[in-house]
């Protein structure tokens, strides 16, 4: 059996009063094996074992060498090692002092192993959803919980071997062994279907100063969906467009009281979860204390003017994220970065100190800045190191630390080591300021987003001696453009200065010389610089600590270059463009935040279409709810029509609002799951039904542009005539049309309503396309046929005289391009007295084989078109005078 992993090796008082030679000499985290061999292996599992670290305490040594008695070697005050066995190690450390003299020391460690894995349907973190009005029970050994273990869920802190929960959320469970003390955890995310969430959306605040809060107001325009837009939402929330944040008009006063730093974090419904000022922490629920895990009271005692200040969370293997919060801190006495656990599961879900005063970082100066990385997946931050030259980047994952450092060859003097750090939004510049010969410097490095490295220094001297001291920095959210304080000194009348710096070149010259003078005060000690709200996009004002004062200054447009009036820069109350007034009072810092990913829950039901042009199909489609549940969709449509599926298609053949309405029924799938054809019905069969929802939306559809011509369109060829066709649109305000060949070729000189068509070969019909768009972007297509046909050619002469002398003896009518000829010419009682059905038959005027002279007779002609396919009858009726 092998003792409880111990946390510490060294005394506490040595923290407190210095080391001292003899006594132990170096810090141990906790010891387990970072691949336990009595353990069943689980794919992926290797990479959640934390290592152990070692810490080196004593600050005078200036090289530590590490001997963990496993065989692996070390150098470095602070260390790293993983055991992959357990058992009692002798672990030596080696310290070399700068007088040459030699120490070693030695201790004893532990390596414990790790408990069996904890697991939800059978996998280290899962999802499940379940019907809204069960109770899930949350067993992670499926009811063979092992012996001699512990148990902490997550949120609430239980302490039993399941939890029975109602509740949408995480849940985590962490399992002990009450041996070694090394745990496991694993996780389940749990959605209750369709259940509203409980927790409320909360906003970005500062605490600073004495007492001092800022809040922010959000502003944006907004408008609806423009109903013409060809997809959406059937029932659109409103867009807001050009969204931003002012200062609030309402700041009460914060419990914070700190000269300097003060550190906050935020959950991901923006929530704040923590808060200190160097001296206590503090919940973000209801302002109270954070006491250690034994309830007795938590203090970190830092001096009023601490300025490195961090609250982060703490990633931990297969748990719920924000379970832990790591709470960094530097010492400026002993210049070393500490940090303590806060862990949320205690005290009622406002978290108690579990570890505290653990060393990671030695040397440092106070200057530090943390942030979530770009891809979500870790937190970050840089600390600066005035005594050692470097920046130190720190990336925090599941397993610890990783710690790389870059040499800046500055020089910096010691008073460089208080001020800010500040890094751009898109996470792609870093810049702070130093003093080195008596002269005010701004040093930028360009980020890289994905692995933190810093490249390509530019060293602004900005050409003011010290004291002023270059102070608070802040970049404008485009990241082209640096602001930058020098704090003055009130006792012999050095002022304080604002700048601005713009910084598109790398050319430290060229940006020193176009730096702008904003502002300077002899009675006003300017302090930090913050762009905010930190955690919300959107249009940012530009914050500015001044030190006593009610107010903060702030620049409402810190994206133009400009002097004071371009920027919008306001100093005080009463001025032309008044700061935001505080119930509290400024002092020289702002809060370091820290924030996670906004969670978007995206639970409730919605519904999309695709298309919205009369006549073409528009396409209906849903998200599903509950997933993995099985959803089974009903669309019903204004016209009577019902569709069935999670994504549909119609064709609305009328303009104008279209109601919609779906129907979801939420299913229970079978658990058997039957192999087989026959297994599909005993499926159906022991499904059940949770849930059904209705969503009713609405959209416009578009008209769609309509041709009127007639079809097909006959050409005479014999003639050689042409056809100018007009498409005669409707369905629209404006047209825009494309005459095609039958192939689809654009015929280039139609790009008009009108067309001039024309057809070579009288025996060749030719078919033509036309596409019409309309100004709502609908588009209609159509085919149409152009045949050879002529109109027909009809002279009936009005007199003829039958008189013997055979000029115009006869009635002859000459007609061409017909078919179905019929002519009946009546006397004057009506009486018929000619009839035929050749127009080759003429009539030789006599009636009873005798010749009326002068005579009037009417006549009737039937025919039809030659090419008209609709077979319709052309009439023709007129007189005709026979003349002896």
């Amino acid at each position: 059996m092998f003792k409880k992993c111990p946390k510490y090796y060294f005394l506490t008082f040595l923290l407190l009063a210095g080391m001292v030679e003899g006594f132990a000499q170096f810090y141990v985290g906790k010891a387990c094996v970072i691949a336990d061999p009595a353990a069943q292996p689980v794919s992926g599992q290797s990479t959640c074992y934390p290592m152990t670290d070692f810490f080196d305490l004593d600050r005078s040594s200036v090289l530590s060498e590490w001997d963990f008695g496993d065989g692996n070697l070390m150098t470095g005050r602070s260390v790293y090692n993983g055991f992959t066995m357990p058992g009692n190690y002798m672990v030596n450390l080696r310290k070399t002092y700068a007088d040459g003299t030699i120490s070693n020391y030695s201790e004893n460690v532990i390596v414990g192993t790790f408990p069996q894995q904890p697991m939800f349907n059978d996998k280290l973190e899962t999802d499940t959803t379940v019907c809204e009005d069960v109770k899930l029970k949350l067993d992670p050994f499926k009811g063979f919980s092992p012996g001699n273990i512990s148990y902490l869920w997550f949120p609430g802190g239980e302490t039993t071997s399941t939890l029975e929960v109602t509740e949408n959320g995480c849940y985590s469970v962490e399992v002990k062994d009450n041996v070694s003390g090394c745990s496991r955890s694993a996780r389940i995310k749990v959605k209750f279907c369709l259940k509203e969430s409980q927790q409320q959306q909360g906003s970005e605040k500062w605490y600073f100063g004495d007492g001092g809060s800022l809040e922010f107001s959000f502003y944006a325009d907004s408008t609806l969906q423009d109903s013409l837009e060809t997809d959406g939402s059937l029932s659109p929330e409103p867009d807001y467009t050009e969204p931003g944040y002012n200062p609030s008009e309402n700041n009460p006063a914060s419990p914070i009281n700190s000269n300097e730093a003060v550190a906050m974090v935020f959950d991901q419904s923006t929530n704040m979860v923590l808060y200190t000022d160097g001296k206590k922490i503090y919940s973000g629920l209801d302002d109270t204390e954070i006491p250690n895990q034994d309830g007795s009271t938590f203090a970190l005692n830092l001096p009023q003017t601490s300025q490195g200040l961090l609250i982060m969370p703490k990633g931990s293997c297969n748990s719920c994220k924000f379970d832990q919060y790591y709470v960094y801190y530097v010492n400026p006495t002993d210049q070393t970065l500490y940090y303590s656990i806060v862990d949320m599961r205690y005290n009622n879900k406002k978290g108690a100190v579990t570890e505290s005063n653990i060393p990671l970082l030695y040397p440092v100066s106070e200057k530090m800045v943390g942030f979530r990385t770009q891809d979500d997946s870790t937190y970050a931050f840089f600390s600066y190191d005035q005594k050692k030259d470097k920046i130190n980047t720190v990336r925090i994952s599941d397993t610890g630390f990783t710690i790389t450092e870059t040499g800046l060859g500055i020089g910096a003097s010691p008073e460089s080591a208080s001020g800010y750090i500040s890094i751009s939004e898109n996470q792609r510049k870093i810049a702070f300021g130093y003093v080195n010969g008596g002269r005010n410097h701004v040093l930028i490095y360009d980020v890289n987003p994905g692995t933190l490295a810093l490249s390509n220094p530019v060293d602004v001297d900005l050409g003011i001696n010290s004291p002023p001291q270059v102070y608070g920095l802040a970049f404008s959210s485009t990241g082209n453009i640096l602001y930058v304080t020098l704090k003055g000194d009130l006792t012999n009348g050095t002022p304080s200065y604002l700048y601005q710096l713009p910084i598109l070149g790398n050319d430290a010259a060229q940006i020193n010389a176009q730096k702008i003078l904003i502002s300077q005060s002899t009675s006003d000690l300017f302090g930090a610089l913050m762009l905010g709200p930190v955690l919300e996009p959107g249009t940012k004002y530009l914050y500015m600590s001044i030190e006593g004062k009610n107010y903060v200054a702030y620049i409402q447009d810190p994206d133009e270059i400009g002097n004071a009036n371009t920027i919008g820069f306001s100093l005080r109350p009463g001025s032309a463009e008044p700061g935001a007034e505080i119930d509290g009072t400024a002092k020289l810092g702002f809060p370091n935040i820290v924030g996670a990913a906004k969670e978007q829950d995206g639970e409730g039901l919605s519904a999309n279409y695709s298309g919205n042009c009369q006549n073409s199909p528009t396409i209906l489609t849903s998200q599903g709810i509950c997933s993995p549940m099985k959803n089974e969709y009903t669309w019903f449509l204004a016209d009577g029509t019902k569709l069935s599926g999670q994504n549909v298609s119609h064709v609305f053949t009328e303009p104008g609002w279209q109601e919609v309405k779906l129907v979801v029924k939420v299913i229970n799938e079978s658990k058997i799951k039957v192999p087989g054809v026959g297994g599909q019905l005993v499926d159906q069969i022991t499904e059940t039904d949770c849930k059904e929802i209705e969503y009713n939306g609405r959209f416009y559809i578009k008209p769609a542009p309509i041709t009127n011509f007639r079809d097909p369109i006959f050409i005479c060829m014999n003639q050689g005539e042409t056809e100018r066709v007009n498409a005669n649109a409707t369905g629209g305000n404006t047209f825009s049309y494309r005459w095609m060949t039958s192939q689809s070729t654009f015929l280039s000189s139609a790009s008009y309503r009108d067309f001039n068509i024309a057809n070579s070969d009288p025996n060749d019909p030719l078919i033509y396309k036309i596409e019409v768009v309309n100004d709502y972007g609908c588009t209609s297509l159509r085919d149409f046929k152009v045949l050879p046909g002529c109109d027909p050619i009809l002279f009936i002469p009005e007199v003829f005289t039958p008189n013997g002398d055979n000029f115009n003896p006869d009635f002859e009518i000459s007609i061409d391009n017909y078919s179905d000829y019929d002519l009946k010419i009546y006397n004057r009682w009506g009486e018929i007295v000619f009839e035929s059905k050749d127009p080759n038959e003429k009539w030789d005027g006599k009636v009873r084989g005798k010749i009326y002279g002068n005579q009037l007779y009417p006549y009737v002609l039937n025919y039809r078109p030659k090419y008209d396919i609709a077979g319709k009858i052309l009439t023709k009726k007129g007189t005709v005078i026979v003349l002896k």
